[in-house]
């Protein structure tokens, strides 16, 4: 765990992507640099990486692929240099960076999350990070950022939307207990392109003229020392590592796992607060 502290404007967007998978031939990465050419160019756009940057797969793991590797890329140092002159043209602007559990199964080899973040010269979260957002006035708000959370949000409901629903109410789950005074909380690692917004529930209470009216929660404005769970955004990152390639079976394929949407959540904040949370699918 690490607390990690970082200026922005009070109107800023901050991309949390992750899950690149640089050193596999399934990785999006024309996708994935026209993003960090998106936010070289875009003045007030910052980025959080959530780990996983490195495949990190040694060759007597199940799932390393000889097919699917990139023969320039093979190994543990070719992909961190990958990693390091791939996000160099952003590293000003990139908030936090996250260890991902492909760079720690290697950990014997030593840390290579925390080697890129070196020599990008950004702040290491380590696996999990707290971090607070804030501009000339102050504190504007704090985000819980950890790679995973020890699940593969699954769902054996027959119909899509309750699939869903089961895995946004398992990613709030694992989430909600672990920081109660951060307004949104996500997490990798699950390859899913997931947010859950605050929740709109109803209520109902007195006007000062003694007439009852209809209000709705409001969602947390990240200035509270607890933030109730319902009002609170829930974030899984989604990931860049594409199912199929022409010509080689990876081992999603083999294993018969449903295609995913590949790409990355936006938060905007607006005015000190956050204004939305959308998936941006690629």
């Amino acid at each position: 765990m690490k607390r990690v502290t970082r200026q922005v404007p009070a109107d800023c967007t901050i991309i949390l992507t992750g899950d690149t998978h640089d050193g596999s031939n399934l990785f999006a990465r024309e996708a994935y640099q026209e993003l960090l050419a998106e936010i070289h160019d875009t003045t007030g756009m910052y980025l959080i990486h959530m780990g996983d940057a490195c495949e990190s797969r040694c060759t007597d793991h199940r799932y390393f692929e000889l097919a699917t590797a990139d023969p320039d890329r093979l190994t543990p140092d070719f992909q961190v240099d990958s990693v390091v002159e791939t996000h160099r043209c952003v590293s000003g602007k990139i908030l936090a960076w996250l260890q991902g559990n492909h760079e720690w199964s290697l950990h014997r080899y030593g840390d290579l999350s925390a080697r890129i973040a070196r020599e990008l010269q950004v702040p290491y979260g380590t696996y999990t990070c707290r971090l607070a957002l804030n501009d000339a006035h102050g504190c504007m708000m704090k985000l819980f950022l950890t790679h995973g959370i020890g699940c593969q949000l699954t769902s054996n409901a027959k119909d899509l939307e309750q699939q869903q629903a089961n895995m946004k109410a398992t990613l709030k789950r694992r989430l909600q207990n672990k920081s109660g005074d951060c307004v949104l909380m996500a997490c990798g690692d699950t390859h899913k392109l997931l947010v859950v917004q605050p929740a709109q529930r109803l209520f109902l209470a007195e006007d000062d003229h003694g007439t009852l009216k209809s209000h709705y929660v409001r969602p947390g404005d990240g200035q509270e020392r607890w933030i109730e769970p319902d009002r609170r955004w829930y974030v899984n990152t989604g990931s860049w590592l594409k199912m199929y390639q022409e010509g080689v079976s990876g081992y999603a394929e083999r294993f018969g796992f449903d295609p995913i949407e590949l790409g990355y959540a936006r938060i905007e904040i607006r005015d000190r607060k956050i204004h939305n949370v959308e998936k941006v699918v690629i």
